[in-house]
């Protein structure tokens, strides 16, 4: 096992058992490891960047774990990673999200949302995912937070369009997915009529699926 992979797990045991200290100390020293290996694979890198930024999160150490995530987010996001770095960047982008809310800033975590789900969507423009499922959430709750419900409506229906035009076997239960948001959306909003609608057509989709089986 490479050495900053051997930190990662060793630091990951300290964490769980509550020696933050160790965990932290581990964490750090693995990213400075994987920095300084010369051709060394860089999502090994990337998640110890996310290990570290998850250890100042939980610290309370905001600042530090923003600039960390930021930097780790960058990279995969730039770099044009295959798909199985998907749920790598999603994690990390959900933590970003949860740093900046915890500050307040709205506006930036907005904006993290809209690039990952729109760079997850352009990697798999084919295949169905609910990959970005956790950043889709927050978005939903930040444009609540914000007093935008009617954009939280629209991102939803356009991820339905989008999810229907994919061919894959699993498609029905991603739509099921955004549809029961869409729908928890309406009543929250008091659409009670709206939210019916929607749960009557999810019905339907199942029965159809059901009856061809």
């Amino acid at each position: 096992m490479p050495d900053g992979l051997h930190h990662i797990a060793v630091g990951a045991r300290a964490f769980k058992n509550g020696n933050y200290r160790i965990a932290g100390r581990m964490f750090l020293k693995a990213c400075k490891e994987a920095e300084a290996s010369p051709g060394s694979d860089q999502l090994v890198l990337i998640g110890c960047y996310y290990n570290l930024a998850l250890f100042y999160y939980k610290q309370h150490q905001y600042r530090k774990a923003d600039i960390t995530l930021s930097r780790a987010l960058k990279m995969i996001q730039d770099s044009h990673y295959e798909p199985l770095a998907t749920t790598l960047e999603t994690k990390i982008a959900s933590l970003l999200i949860d740093v900046l809310k915890t500050q307040g800033n709205y506006r930036r975590a907005l904006k993290i949302c809209k690039r990952t789900i729109e760079n997850i969507n352009t990697q798999q423009s084919t295949t169905c995912s609910a990959a970005h499922l956790p950043v889709f959430d927050r978005l939903i709750s930040l444009l609540l937070v914000t007093n935008t419900a009617t954009s939280a409506e629209k991102w939803l229906r356009q991820a339905i369009d989008n999810e229907t035009k994919k061919d894959c076997p699993d498609k029905l239960s991603h739509i099921d997915a955004w549809t029961s948001r869409l729908a928890w959306l309406y009543c929250y909003r008091g659409m009670v009529d709206a939210a019916s609608q929607v749960l009557n057509q999810r019905s339907k989709q199942w029965q159809t699926k059901t009856t061809e089986v």
